[in-house]
């Protein structure tokens, strides 16, 4: 309704009322008053009607006029007003309020215009305020990730289910081995622990932030590529914030473990020399001693003997003080921690795993210098070894002496031979699904421990002794000084949910020998890449030759270039599907014309003992969606259309990439048409008449 007609409507509405009004009270007296008036106004009225009548419509327009004023006058600022105030706060400009005369009304209408105007400037210095704190986290981040890429450790970030968040070229070097068999792949959003197997991501997650710890945890593992890697995890915040991520410091150890046995060799070799020296001293200064009367000449071959051995006694000790000058400051491999500590990390182990064991704990607080995780893993191995054979009742203690600690293990049953104990500790140890890259006798002497087994009227012990250590100073903690707001991101575990603008999904495309893969027709090349929260990540990506096992037709070599010489060295069909496997993992699909490169997947994944089972968007079909009444809905095709320059057609690799691209420049058009998320999409996709296609 126009605001310009309301003041006559309500004119009309009161003046119907007020007609109406006077109507019926005319009618009323002519009904209450006595018969001799009633009779006198019913005459007057029939003799004069138009008086009459003017009598009630004047009134009824005065009423009117008087209604349609108010509203103008009162009615209509208070609306203005209204309409004014509704718009505070929408980064929009307030019309200009023009007085109405009406003092209290101007007055609150200039108190809105003050407010708006304290509004806005508030909104400007906000604006600003952001704008400034934007400028400052970037050049925060940018000076993160310089120093992130500058570290010579290797660094992983996880959010605190344990996916990658960002990592540094150190440690893609370190973890990111496609070349490898198996393949890892080192990529964002990815669990840590299945880029590491074997690796105790979630115990050294837990152990870091336990009150017992001391802030950080320890663990060493086999990569693939047959490196011993020393792995610190450290909560990501100094607060205790259960929705922090961690920090993973990886360090390549396989030289200083190596380093560590040559010294040993080295020094061993020494000691056997320095022996055999001081033994010829001695025999020189015996035949001196019993042989007084000897010649001159023997007397100074004796003596020659006993200064040749001394200068090479001297020579081995200046050789090992040069050999212990070139150990650097943090290289070794243990860390001080307390013995209860040990037993708290045995015991919170034991306890998840089920198996039931009883701890003693000191009263005093003794340090060792130990390999937690080796250490605890070790004894916990060897526990569940003795518990197979022995019985339940199985009980840890420890005790303290001068010059060491000893941690033994007691039960109530017999003792084990000694060749079943010995291969035992010869095993690599593993408990509860964390296995040790070496063996129990390694960590032995990694610690420099020693071990024995002592029976007595039917109670048994395994002991092993760990070298004392004093307690470390407390590490130094201050405020950090970065806010970087990382650690929200998280992966949705409802994918159907996930928006489109921040899905994590695989792209992939296939080159095969023919169109037809339920009649003979195979793979011979699969390339992919990654997307990860809306982003095409291009430097995450995989492309593998495969040898079909026949002939590839001089027709399909025409369209995609490979031929039989390009692909007779390759590996067959099953090894390359368990490395795609491995890429993608836990990704959906992405295809252009999915229902092809699916089908020749389902047909080769048995083989490979792998399931590519996952939901999959084909943008083919969201194509025909976005674009039903135009022609050509080809990858080609959408690639001109959404201006997309075509590079490395009808290669694996390169039409992945295309696709990709393809698909982020759908993304704002299907929110267009209210499809928002791949639940969306998928359920869209199946309305298309392409769905119905099969190969």
């Amino acid at each position: 309704m126009r605001s310009d007609t309301r003041p006559w409507i309500w004119a009309a509405v009161v003046f119907l009322i007020t007609f109406a009004g006077g109507f019926l009270f005319y009618t009323f007296l002519t009904f209450i008053l006595a018969e001799e008036t009633s009779s006198a106004l019913i005459a007057f009225r029939q003799d004069f009607l138009f008086v009459l009548l003017l009598l009630f419509v004047t009134p009824a327009i005065l009423a009117g006029l008087a209604a349609a004023l108010m509203v103008n006058r009162y009615v209509r600022p208070v609306e203005k007003l209204s309409d004014i105030s509704s718009l505070l706060g929408k980064n929009t400009s307030l019309p200009e309020y023009s007085p109405s005369g009406i003092t209290f009304i101007d007055r609150l209408g200039q108190n809105l215009d003050a407010a708006a105007k304290r509004l806005n400037d508030q909104e400007s210095e906000m604006q600003e305020q952001l704008r400034s704190a934007s400028r400052k986290l970037s050049r925060e981040r940018d000076t993160l990730a310089t120093i992130i890429e500058q570290l010579q450790e290797g660094l992983v970030v996880t959010n605190k289910e344990g996916r990658i968040l960002l990592f540094n070229a150190p440690a893609e070097q370190m973890l990111s081995l496609p070349d490898k068999n198996p393949p890892t792949y080192l990529g964002l959003g990815r669990p840590l622990d299945q880029v590491i197997e074997n690796a105790p991501v979630q115990l050294a997650i837990d152990e870091s932030r336990h009150p017992d710890g001391n802030g950080s945890f320890r663990f060493t593992v086999s990569s693939p590529g047959d490196q011993l890697l020393q792995i610190r995890a450290i909560p990501a915040s100094l607060k205790d914030d259960p929705d922090s991520g961690n920090l993973f410091f990886i360090r390549n150890i396989t030289g200083s473990v190596l380093k560590h046995h040559k010294e040993e060799e080295f020094a061993d070799d020494g000691i056997r020399r320095v022996r055999d020296s001081v033994a010829g001293i001695r025999a020189a200064a015996d035949n001196l001693k019993n042989y007084p009367d000897a010649g001159a000449d023997m007397q100074e071959q004796f003596l020659g003997l006993i200064l040749n051995e001394t200068e090479t006694i001297a020579a081995l000790v200046g050789d090992y003080q040069k050999e212990q000058g070139k150990n650097k400051p943090g290289e070794g491999l243990n860390q001080v921690i307390s013995l209860s500590a040990l037993l708290g990390m045995m015991q919170r182990i034991s306890a998840q795993s089920g198996l039931n064991l009883s701890f003693s704990f000191p009263e005093d607080e003794p340090y060792v210098e130990a390999d937690a995780c080796s250490v605890s893993i070790s004894l916990l191995y060897m526990t569940g070894k003795i518990k197979e054979l022995m019985g339940d009742d199985i009980r840890i203690a420890s005790e303290s002496a001068d010059e060491h600690h000893k941690i033994k293990i007691s039960w109530t049953g017999e003792e084990p031979d000694q060749d079943q104990l010995q291969n035992w500790i010869g095993g690599f140890p593993e408990f509860d699904g964390i296995k040790l890259p070496f063996s129990m006798q390694t960590v032995m002497q990694q610690h420099r421990a020693e071990w024995w087994t002592q029976s007595e009227d039917g109670s048994c012990e395994f002991n092993m002794i760990l070298p004392k250590a004093e307690k470390p100073a407390s590490p130094k903690t201050g405020k950090g000084h970065f806010d970087f707001d990382l650690f929200q991101f998280s992966l949705s575990s409802e994918i159907a949910k996930t928006p489109l603008k921040k899905i994590t999904a695989t792209v992939f495309d296939t080159e095969t020998t023919g169109l037809y893969p339920s009649d003979g027709d195979r793979l011979i090349s699969v390339g992919a890449v990654r997307i990860l929260n809306g982003k095409l990540r291009e430097n995450q990506s995989f492309h593998h030759y495969i040898n079909p096992g026949r002939p590839i037709p001089e027709a399909s070599t025409r369209i995609h270039g490979i031929t039989d010489e390009m692909v007779a060295e390759k590996p067959n069909a099953a090894h390359c599907l368990k490395d795609f496997y491995r890429f993608c993992e836990e990704d959906i699909f992405i295809a252009h014309n999915a229902a092809f490169d699916m089908r020749f997947l389902e047909l080769e994944q048995r083989g490979a003992g792998v399931d590519f089972s996952r939901p999959v968007i084909d943008t083919l079909l969201l194509s025909t969606i976005l674009h039903p009444n135009l022609e050509g809905h080809s990858i080609d095709d959408l690639a001109t259309r959404y201006g997309i320059k075509t590079e490395t057609r009808h290669q694996a690799l390169g039409d992945a990439i295309m696709t990709a691209r393809v698909f982020l420049k759908m993304i704002p058009l299907l929110a267009g048409i209210n499809i928002h998320t791949i639940e969306d999409a998928t359920r869209a996709s199946r309305e298309s008449v392409y769905a119905k296609i099969r190969y």
